[in-house]
């Protein structure tokens, strides 16, 4: 029986010190973690090799790209998925400098700003 208190695995999503996570997201296929930041940076985690059951493969969490996406905390982060079409997803991040920015999932590129 397992330990319903004892984690299955660790995950260190490599932030700054100084900095603290603020918000996180997955995809519906959960293959990708993205997390943001208290000082706006974004990371685009890849964990379809990840196998939650065994507590050994934190060294499959990859790295797909950093941004600094925003001035100030990351509030919000909402991946938006259209049906079965990978290469066309996207980030939306809301922070505390007044900004609503779209990236785009498979390399971080900016596209776009409410704010």
């Amino acid at each position: 029986m397992v330990d319903a208190k004892k984690p299955t695995f660790k995950f260190h999503c490599k932030h700054p010190e100084e900095d603290s996570l603020s918000a996180v997201a997955v995809t519906k296929d959960n293959e990708i973690i993205v997390t943001g930041d208290t000082s706006g940076q974004l990371k685009c985690w890849d964990v379809s090799d990840v196998d939650f059951d065994d507590q050994t493969t934190e060294n499959k969490f990859i790295e797909k790209y950093f941004i600094i996406a925003h001035r100030a905390v990351i509030n919000s982060i909402q991946i938006v998925e259209e049906k079965n079409i990978k290469s066309d997803r996207f980030i939306i991040t809301a922070s505390n400098d007044c900004n609503i920015n779209i990236h785009r999932l498979s390399n971080g590129v900016f596209i776009g700003q409410f704010g």
